[in-house]
């Protein structure tokens, strides 16, 4: 029996559900509404493009599938576009993009108190690694699309590095000095491990005979000293 059960526990492949990887977000999803970030198209070369990125550190130990994105993104009238993603970091600027871009709406906010957080759900292809640091970058979905967001900052007192870019994120200009900054969320579970093919399993009952068969023969030499 004690060389069934190891088998047994190595055979169990669990996942926690809805984990916060990250978040600055306070009660109830609630965020600044007195200064944010502007991230906008550059409306047929009119103005300037202009990408933001904040760095964050996921929270916890092991791997994590990301499974939602929630964003205190809006705009003053209407509804805009605009794509989110996550990146590796690269020597305190974005790096890698790790998965797919998302394609998101932001809405009008609804009043004085009452703000529209973009939450994208469902999302697949983005495993994180607790205690590591990563970036949200948040863009025009194109550099010449007319959109204009604002990308709020969050009221916990919660800062990090901050950079932008005109450019898509081809260059970074670091801001300087401290500040609170861009409220979002990330939530994932806990990376679940391939379950192993039919081979594998041939494999692993043949090792464990053969380890019962070992220490069947080694009691049977002792008791027969």
């Amino acid at each position: 029996m004690k060389y069934v059960l190891p088998l047994a526990f190595a055979l169990c492949f669990c996942a926690d559900a809805g984990t916060v990887l990250f978040s600055d977000f306070g009660l109830s999803d609630s965020f600044s509404t007195a200064g944010g970030s502007v991230l906008q198209g550059s409306n047929g070369n009119t103005r300037q493009s202009i990408t933001q990125a904040r760095e964050f550190t996921v929270s916890g130990s092991g791997d994590f599938d990301v499974t939602e994105i929630r964003l205190a993104v809006f705009v003053n009238a209407g509804a805009s576009s605009f794509a989110a993603g996550i990146f590796t970091n690269n020597g305190a600027l974005p790096g890698t993009q790790i998965g797919a871009n998302y394609n998101l709406t932001s809405n009008t906010a609804c009043g004085p108190s009452c703000y529209s957080v973009v939450d994208q759900t469902g999302v697949t292809g983005i495993t994180l690694t607790g205690g590591t640091l990563y970036w949200m970058v948040l863009r025009p979905q194109s550099l010449t699309d007319s959109s204009t967001n604002l990308w709020r900052d969050n009221n916990q007192g919660s800062t990090s590095l901050v950079v932008a870019s005109l450019d898509g994120g081809s260059h970074w200009i670091t801001e300087n000095g401290a500040q609170t900054n861009a409220a979002f969320a990330v939530l994932g579970d806990a990376a679940t491990v391939a379950a192993p093919e039919p081979g594998e399993l041939i494999l692993l009952a043949s090792g464990l005979l053969a380890v019962i068969g070992a220490a069947t023969r080694r009691r049977r030499r002792v008791s027969a000293l």
